[in-house]
C-alpha cells in the first residue's frame, strides 16, 4: 500500500541548511540530481530479514512545483509544465498532481498522457484505472522504454513485486546485448530497492541511471529511498557511512518522515546530539508525532551533556524531555539535576527574604517552579514568608491578620509545626478553644510522626484545651498517650503531677482501655456529665487541666502526703506514688520545680 505525504518541503528551511552543514562535516558535496558517487556493488545488503515489507515505500519527493498556464508551448519531454507534473507525481503529491495534470494535458502527447495517468491512479491506489492505462500505452508503443520501465515501476511500488520481477526480465530479454535505456536502468534499480537485501545494488542501478540520463524523471523518490535503506544496512557497524547516506537521502527528499528519523539518529550516534535533536525538532515542527521519542533522546543528551560537564546543556535537555512528556521517574539522573537546581534558587530566595528583598525573593521562587514545580522546599518557603508576615502582625498586636498569616502558611506547607502551633494558641488566646484543640493535636500528631522534639509541652497545653472544651477525659489521655510514647520525655514528671491532681472520672464516664498510644485516635468526646462533674472552665488558669492550677495541687500534695512514706497510696485518688521507693516523693509545680 502506496504511502501518500501532500505536505510540502522547501529547500531555504532550517533543516536544509543543518543538512548542508552535516554534509561539510562529511566531507559530502550537495546533490543536485545527478551523482557520481558509486554505491558498494555488493550483491547483498547488511538488512535483518523482514526490512522490506511486501508493499510500497513511502512517497518521495523534492520542491515545490510552480502553475504553468494551459496552452504554454514548451520542448516536448522537457516542457516544464510536464516536468512539473513529474515531480508532483514523484513525491506523492496527489492534490498538486491533479492540477498540474490539468494544466499539462495540452502539451501531452498520447502516450505520455496514458503513462503519467497509470503512475496518478498508482497515487489513488486504483488498480484498475491504472492497468488500463498500461493497457493503452502498450496498444500506443509496446516495446518502448518508457511504457516497460513504466509498468515495472507501478507494480514494483504497488508491492506486486512478482509481477515486476517478471516484466524487469522480460525487458532486459528484449534489449540484451544493446545498451541499457536509462528508463529501464531506473526500473531495475527501483526493483532492487523493494527486494530483501538487493537496496545497495539498486542504489547503483539508480545513479547509472540518472548518470547517462541526468533530467530522468521519477527518479528523486527512488533515490532518496535507496540511501535511506543503504545507509540502515550500514548503521550496525559503519556509522560514518550510515550518516552520509542519511544526509544524502535529506537532501534529496527531506520532507519524508522516515528519512529525518533516521539522520537524526545517525547525527546522535556519531556525537552530533544537537544537531540530531534539531532534525527531530523540526520533524515535529512539521507535524511529526514524536514527542515520547524526541523526550527519550533529550533525556540520553541531557546524560551526555552531564558527562562532558555541559551541566546548563543538561538542564536545557531534561527540560525539554518533561515538556515533551517524559515522566520525573523515567528522569532518573536527569530529575536530580533539575531538583538540585530547583534548591539552588530556593536558596537564594530565602536569602532575598531574609534581606527583604521580596520581589527578587518571588523571582527565584518562579525559577524553581520551573526546574521542578511541585518541589516540597518550595512550599515551605512560601510558608515561612506567610509565618513571618504572621509574626510581624503579633508584634503589632494585630491578632486577627496573624491568624490569617498563619493559616496562609498551613496552606503552603500544612506539616509546619511552627504556623500550626502559633495558630493554636492564637485561638486559644481568642477563646476558640475547639480550634485550638484541632491545631494542637496536628502538631502532637506531626512531632511523632517526624520525631520531632518540641520546644515546650504542647501534649500540656492541649490537655488544657480540652479541659477548657470540658473534655476532660480526653485531656486525661492526652497526658497518658504523652508518658506512654515519651517514657524519658522531658516534660515526664510535670505530666505525672497533673494526671494525680486531676479528680477521678466518675464511674459512669470511665472509657475502656484498649491499649491505644495514640491521643489522636483516642479522643473523647464532650460529655455533659463530664461537664457537670468537672471544675467551671473559668476556673483554669496556666497548666491546669483539671479545675485546679498546679501550684494548688502541689500544696495539696504536701499536706496529704503525710503517709507516703510507708508506700501507701496517697490521698487524691488511691494512686500508688510512682518511683517511690519507701520515701516521701516531693511535689512538682507547673513551673517543673520542686
Amino acid at each position: 500500500m502506496l504511502f501518500h505525504r501532500s505536505s510540502q518541503h522547501h529547500a531555504s528551511s532550517p533543516w536544509s541548511t543543518l543538512v548542508a552543514l552535516a554534509s561539510l562535516c562529511l566531507g559530502i558535496g550537495a546533490l543536485t540530481g545527478c551523482s557520481d558517487t558509486k554505491a558498494s556493488t555488493d550483491s547483498t545488503d547488511d538488512l535483518g530479514p523482514g526490512t522490506h515489507k511486501d508493499s510500497a515505500p513511502p512517497a518521495f519527493g523534492s520542491s515545490d512545483s510552480a502553475a504553468f498556464a494551459p496552452g504554454e508551448q514548451g520542448d516536448g519531454f522537457h516542457d516544464p509544465r510536464i516536468e512539473a507534473l513529474q515531480q508532483a507525481i514523484d513525491r506523492g503529491d496527489l492534490l498538486q498532481a491533479g492540477t498540474l495534470r490539468t494544466q499539462a494535458d495540452a502539451v501531452l502527447t498520447p502516450l505520455d498522457r496514458v503513462l503519467l495517468d497509470a503512475r496518478l491512479a498508482l497515487l489513488l491506489e486504483d488498480d484498475i484505472v491504472m492497468e488500463q492505462n498500461l493497457a493503452a500505452a502498450r496498444g500506443i508503443a509496446p516495446g518502448d522504454a518508457r511504457v516497460l520501465a513504466t509498468a515495472i515501476e507501478v507494480h514494483a511500488w504497488r508491492g506486486m513485486n512478482a509481477t515486476a520481477n517478471q516484466e524487469l526480465a522480460q525487458a532486459l530479454e528484449l534489449f540484451k546485448g544493446a545498451l541499457l535505456p536509462a528508463e529501464l536502468l531506473r526500473a531495475q534499480g527501483i526493483v532492487d530497492i523493494c527486494t530483501e537485501r538487493m537496496s545497495r545494488v539498486g542504489l547503483k542501478h539508480l545513479e547509472d541511471a540518472r548518470a547517462a540520463q541526468p533530467r530522468l524523471p521519477f527518479c528523486d523518490r527512488a533515490l532518496g529511498q535507496a540511501h535511506l535503506l543503504v545507509g540502515k544496512s550500514h548503521a550496525g557497524d559503519d556509522r560514518r557511512t550510515a550518516l552520509s547516506h542519511a544526509v544524502k537521502a535529506a537532501e534529496i527528499d527531506p520532507g519524508d518522515p522516515d528519512v529525518r528519523v533516521f539522520l537524526a539518529d545517525m547525527l546522535m550516534m556519531n556525537g552530533e546530539w544537537g544537531a540530531g535533536l534539531q532534525v527531530f525538532e523540526e520533524a515535529i515542527a512539521a507535524g511529526e508525532d514524536l514527542g515520547p521519542e524526541l523526550a527519550n533522546h533529550y533525556q540520553k543528551a541531557g546524560i551526555v551533556a552531564l558527562h562532558q560537564s555541559h551541566r546548563d546543556l543538561a538542564i536545557e535537555y531534561f527540560l525539554r524531555a518533561r515538556e515533551l512528556g517524559i515522566l520525573d521517574e523515567e528522569l532518573r539522573t536527569g530529575l536530580q539535576v533539575l531538583t538540585d537546581e530547583a534548591l539552588v534558587h530556593v536558596a537564594l530566595a530565602r536569602t532575598a527574604r531574609e534581606g527583604g528583598n521580596l520581589t527578587l525573593w518571588e523571582d527565584q521562587l518562579a525559577e524553581a517552579a520551573t526546574f521542578q514545580p511541585g518541589l516540597h522546599a518550595i512550599a515551605v518557603e512560601r510558608g515561612e514568608a506567610c509565618t513571618d508576615q504572621a509574626m510581624a502582625a503579633l508584634a503589632e498586636q494585630d491578632l486577627e491578620a496573624a491568624v490569617l498569616h498563619f493559616k496562609a502558611a498551613l496552606v503552603h506547607d500544612r506539616n509546619s509545626l511552627l504556623a500550626r502551633h502559633y495558630l493554636a494558641t492564637l485561638h486559644f488566646e481568642m477563646g476558640d478553644f475547639e480550634s485550638a484543640v484541632d491545631q494542637w493535636y496536628e502538631v502532637v500528631d506531626l512531632a511523632s510522626l517526624e520525631k520531632a522534639t518540641l520546644p515546650e509541652p504542647v501534649h500540656i497545653r492541649l490537655a488544657e484545651a480540652l479541659g477548657r472544651c470540658k473534655r476532660m477525659e480526653e485531656g486525661r489521655q492526652v497526658l497518658q498517650a504523652y508518658l506512654d510514647l515519651e517514657p524519658t520525655g522531658e516534660y515526664v514528671d510535670l505530666t505525672r503531677q497533673l494526671l494525680r491532681d486531676l479528680p477521678p472520672p466518675p464511674p459512669e464516664s470511665q472509657p475502656e482501655d484498649d491499649g491505644s498510644l495514640d491521643a489522636k485516635s483516642n479522643r473523647a468526646q464532650p460529655n455533659d456529665d463530664t461537664a457537670e462533674d468537672g471544675v467551671p472552665a473559668e476556673n483554669v488558669e496556666g497548666a491546669d487541666v483539671g479545675g485546679r492550677s498546679a501550684d494548688d495541687s502541689a500544696d495539696d500534695s504536701n499536706a496529704d502526703d503525710g503517709n507516703a512514706d510507708d508506700g501507701n497510696a496517697d490521698d487524691d485518688g488511691g494512686r500508688p506514688n510512682e518511683g517511690s521507693s519507701g520515701e516521701t516523693e516531693e511535689p512538682v509545680t507547673s513551673d517543673g520545680g520542686r
